[in-house]
Parts: structure tokens; C-alpha cells; sequence
């Protein structure tokens, strides 16, 4: 297999050394084999090994992650869902942290960045929604004076 002569190629303690955190355990030959049985799946669903490469590089995906996960990203339109209370349960326990993470946030978008905002959520322990804990956020996007907000039913989209 190809990823086996790519690997003996380099060979994998030359891997290791280049790269410390792979150093311990037998984390890198997992990640091998992750690798072959994603690009093994993703074959047999579409039958060509070019799909296959595209899909294993997320090629025309829409990425989801998280605030944390997209530090030192950006793009030009990013979507918040769910500007609620429940997304920041312990605000009150860590004001400052939360609010960098909300800043964060803000950060990632280069030309439009919407909020969303619902009243009830079909599931989950926090079913209703709110957002009297995380009211300075709104009140910050409000007093930018770059915010455009939309109501519908029982959802409000803010768009910066």
C-alpha cells in the first residue's frame, strides 16, 4: 500500500524526530491506520480515489468548530449558533475567560459574522433559552453601532 512506502520511505523514526510529539507511544502508526481506513471509507463510498483525497482534505466542506478551535483563523463569514445563556452556563464563574472566548469569536470574521439566538431548543437540558447572564455581549454588539439585528418568531440574528 501506498502510505506503507511512505511511511518506510521517511521511515518512521525520521517522523518521529522531526516531529517530538509523536515520540511516545505508537501514536503516529494509529494515526496511520486511522488515515487508511478513512481513505478506504471514503473511497468505497464514492468509488474514486480523487473524491476520496478531496473528501479526506474537507474540500468543498463548510468546517464547524469550535471558538477555541478556530484561535488564529479567519474567514469571511462566520455563523454563531446559539448566542445564549446555555452556551456560557458558568459566565458567572468565569466572567473574564467567557468573555475572551466571546471576543474570540468576534475575531474570526474578516467581512460579516452572524449570531443566532433562539427562545427553545427542540431538545437538550436547556430547552429554554435565554440571555439576561450574557446580556453585556449583546449590549457590547449593540453599542458597536455595526449591528444589524433581525428578529423572526423565536430567534433573533444579530449581524455584525
Amino acid at each position: 500500500m501506498i502510505v506503507n512506502k511512505i511511511t518506510k520511505f521517511y521511515s518512521i523514526d525520521a517522523l518521529k524526530a522531526y516531529f517530538p510529539q509523536y515520540l511516545r507511544s505508537n501514536y503516529l502508526e494509529r494515526l496511520g491506520s486511522q488515515f487508511v481506513n478513512y481513505l478506504w471509507e471514503e473511497y468505497a463510498k464514492s468509488g474514486f480515489i480523487g473524491a476520496a483525497i478531496n473528501n479526506l482534505l474537507g474540500k468543498n466542506t463548510v468546517p464547524i468548530m469550535t471558538i477555541h478551535k478556530s484561535k488564529g483563523l479567519e474567514y469571511k463569514t462566520i455563523f454563531f449558533l446559539g448566542l445564549e445563556d446555555a452556551a456560557f452556563f458558568r459566565f458567572t464563574d468565569q466572567r473574564e475567560e467567557d468573555t475572551a472566548a466571546f471576543f474570540v469569536a468576534l475575531s474570526r470574521a474578516k467581512n460579516t459574522l452572524h449570531f443566532t439566538f433562539s427562545k427553545v431548543r427542540p431538545f437538550g437540558r436547556f430547552s429554554n433559552q435565554d440571555r439576561r447572564i450574557i446580556a453585556d455581549f449583546y449590549q457590547a454588539l449593540h453599542d458597536s453601532g455595526v449591528v444589524e439585528s433581525v428578529n423572526h418568531a423565536a430567534s433573533t440574528e444579530v449581524i455584525v
